[in-house]
């Protein structure tokens, strides 16, 4: 095996090493005190999005015992507004359904929760099944869009210079080189 390929066997299975280690990593389990938890548990489906607030279609309320209790608890069938923190509710989508743990604000009635992600030990809203919700790089349709368009422009480039490079050689006569023998 040449030197070339040895070294491309190894960067190989050390990325593919790395990538393994790195995903280990990134889903280690939180070691969880109990000071998350929120006034109680909503699964709902959501029927519009405001801003940095989501409106959900309340089908059962769950109170997490031992928490006060929002002043006027949320009940099934109610339409409920949850505001969220920064612009997580790029997050969420319309028509999905999710299980919000929901905090209530000091001094006030407004409810708010936070997205659950699967990098980090965060508490909040979650798919319905309990799954953490994808707030990954790729998950954001921006940067889905920007690669998708950067490989399509890259192909066409590619298509472009192997053209042009076939075009010139068509052109270019064949050099013929006679050597006459010196007999």
């Amino acid at each position: 095996m040449t030197g070339v390929r040895l070294r491309s066997v190894v960067v190989v299975v050390g990325l593919l090493f790395a990538s393994a280690t790195a995903t280990a990593c990134s889903t280690h389990d939180c070691e969880y005190d109990g000071s998350f938890d929120g006034a109680g548990s909503i699964v709902g489906t959501i029927t519009s999005i405001h801003g940095d607030s989501a409106v959900f279609a309340a089908e059962s309320w769950a109170p997490t015992p031992g928490v006060a209790a929002p002043p006027s608890p949320p009940r099934a069938g109610a339409t409920l507004s949850v505001k969220y923190q920064g612009d997580e509710t790029k997050f969420l989508r319309v028509g999905r359904r999710y299980k919000v743990t929901v905090f209530v604000d000091a001094g006030s009635s407004v409810l708010s929760s936070g997205v659950h992600t699967a990098d980090n030990c965060s508490h909040g809203t979650t798919y319905s099944d309990g799954q953490a919700i994808d707030t990954s790089m790729w998950s954001r349709s921006l940067v889905r869009r920007s690669v998708i368009g950067f490989i399509v422009l890259l192909v066409v480039v590619l298509a472009f210079l192997v053209w042009v490079t076939l075009r010139i050689r068509r052109r270019r006569p064949a050099t013929i080189v006679v050597q006459e023998s010196a007999e």
